[in-house]
């Protein structure tokens, strides 16, 4: 019945945050880096990858400041669920966990990163290793004063990841899942119109009412 019904007008607005969205290849099947990008202020994170090494693998987020100043990175809000075998319950997890972070404001905390400094960021990816098939899922939103350089990895769980990282290759994406950098992801849905009294649907995604968000593939200069 619910495509019978009638749709609750509304207005779209955006706000600019950017998203690094890391999801290809979702099943990684060697050792590199899976996202390398470079984030000024409002930076939000989505990452969801499996592992398909035949070892016990960890998935690092690695910040570098590359300029001449210290830069200030704020970690605000995460959500994390994983290891698991199950994607969607995984996925389902990150996202009500990052929710609840925003009233809890549990992870927030702030740390400096020195001129040319690297550090490991978002930490609860990599506490526990994952198996073969399992996966790791995060959603973040963090805030730096300076340009950040952000590199995504899954490595062997016995590395160290900054050690490691000079030698990894780039992956290529999948084909199937998506990556890429999206400006403006936070969006504003506002219904002035009073709702309840009959049944009525708000689409979300549709990309007809609700437009998809273009993006573009740093690695591959795609959109």
């Amino acid at each position: 019945m619910v495509p019978t019904w009638q749709q609750v007008a509304y207005n779209l607005s955006s706000e600019p945050y950017k998203l690094i969205r890391s999801n290809s290849p979702e099943t990684v099947y060697t050792e590199g880096v899976t996202y390398r990008e470079t984030s000024l202020g409002k930076t939000r994170f989505l990452i969801h990858h499996k592992n398909n090494l035949n070892i016990k693998a960890k998935v690092y987020v690695i910040a570098t400041n590359n300029n001449l100043y210290p830069t200030t990175l704020t970690t605000e809000y995460v959500g994390f669920a994983g290891p698991s075998t199950y994607p969607e319950g995984t996925g389902k997890m990150s996202v009500e966990r990052y929710w609840k972070s925003m009233l809890t404001n549990e992870h927030y905390k702030t740390i400096v990163l020195q001129p040319g400094e690297s550090v490991s960021i978002l930490t609860d990816l990599n506490q526990i290793a994952m198996k073969p098939s399992e996966i790791v899922s995060l959603q973040a939103d963090l805030f730096s004063d300076y340009p950040i350089d952000y590199n995504v990895m899954l490595i062997d769980a016995n590395k160290d990841p900054l050690t490691t990282l000079p030698t990894l290759p780039v992956l290529d994406r999948d084909g199937v899942h998506n990556r890429g950098t999206y400006e403006d992801s936070t969006r504003i849905i506002t219904v002035t119109d009073e709702v309840g009294k009959t049944p009525a649907k708000l689409l979300l995604g549709d990309n007809y009412s609700d437009k998809n968000l273009a993006g573009v593939d740093p690695m591959a200069g795609t959109e």
